[in-house]
Formats: structure tokens, C-alpha cells, sequence
């Protein structure tokens, strides 16, 4: 749900980058392509380079990472300031990596596949809701503001659904400094 709530963010590029770029080109094609920028950085930091042991903790941090840029957006920054913004929001979408990973293990091998699928369309349903709530809510504010307002839903969803995530963190994890772990 944070991240469909996020994907109605960028559903609002182009009105944003047309409120926002007035001779400054297209902004709502700079802002796509550092998002998917964003999101494969993100997916090959953690896929490659975070130890199995640590992707289950920085499951919460990737989320919040998601949808805190993009509260910024209540501010309308300048073209400058909006593409790194959503280069690094959308490194957030690597939390996809553990979540699946952790639904995997917590399914029947005889399933998977079809558990993931049901996965894949919940999310992509989800998504284009948030889109279509997104339009709506920027048919009465401005996009920048309808922006902030999806980020501000994605934060707050993303931490009502903290201690549902915690009870699905597998028991047995890796050995992980004492300075990193939770207190």
C-alpha cells in the first residue's frame, strides 16, 4: 500500500512539471527517468550489496525513504531540487526485495508463484487506485501539494503498518553488531 500511495506521486509528474518548469523543458521527463534511476540504484544496492542478514532491518528505513522526499513536494521545489528528490525516493522501492523474499518464506513451496502473482496484481491494483486518488485529490490542489498529500498518506501507512511487519520478521536472524540493532 506505501507503495502505491508513492506511485500516485509520480502519477502527478506531468501536471507538477508543467505547474513547475515554465521554460525550463520538460521536467516531468527528467523527474521519470530519475525515479526509475532511482529504483534500480536502490535494488542494486540492496540485492547485491546488503548482507541477507541486514535486508530484513532496513525494511522500515527503505519505506520511509519511499515517501519522505517526497513530502518536500509541499514546498514546490524547483526543478533542481525535484529530480533528486524523486532519484532518491524511488531508491525506496528496493524494500520490495526483502518483503518478497520474507513472503516467500513464509509460503509453501507448491505456491509460490501463484502467491507471488497474487502479489504482483494486489500491488499493481493498489497502485493505480493511488493514481486515480492522486487525480483526485489534485483536482482541488495544486500537484505539488496533491504530491505531499500521497507522501504524508505513504508515511503515515507505512508506520501504522510497522508492528504488522516486526511480527513477520523471521525468527532466526544473523549475528548483527550491537550499534545496529534495535532498542
Amino acid at each position: 500500500m506505501p507503495n502505491g500511495l508513492v506511485v500516485g506521486c509520480e502519477s502527478l509528474f506531468v501536471p507538477y512539471g508543467n505547474a513547475a518548469s515554465a521554460g525550463h523543458g520538460s521536467l516531468a521527463g527528467w523527474l521519470f527517468a530519475s525515479t526509475a534511476a532511482g529504483a534500480m540504484a536502490g535494488d542494486l544496492v540492496v540485492g547485491r550489496f546488503v548482507p541477507p542478514g541486514w535486508r530484513d532491518r532496513i525494511i522500515e528505513p527503505l519505506r520511509l525513504l519511499l515517501a519522505a522526499p517526497y513530502l518536500l513536494f509541499f514546498l514546490s521545489p524547483p526543478p533542481a531540487l525535484a529530480v533528486p528528490l524523486g532519484f532518491l525516493a524511488a531508491a525506496g522501492y528496493a524494500a520490495s526485495l526483502p518483503l518478497q523474499d520474507r513472503l516467500i518464506r513464509h509460503t509453501d513451496e507448491a505456491i509460490q508463484g501463484q502467491v507471488l502473482g497474487l502479489h504482483m496484481n494486489g500491488m499493481m491494483t493498489w497502485q493505480a487506485i493511488a493514481a486515480l486518488i492522486a487525480g483526485a485529490v489534485a483536482s482541488f490542489l495544486p500537484p505539488a501539494t496533491a504530491m505531499g498529500t500521497m507522501a504524508a498518506a505513504s508515511t503515515t501507512v507505512t508506520l501504522l503498518l510497522v508492528p504488522c511487519l516486526r511480527r513477520s520478521a523471521p525468527a532466526a536472524r544473523t549475528t548483527i553488531p550491537r550499534w545496529a540493532a534495535p532498542r
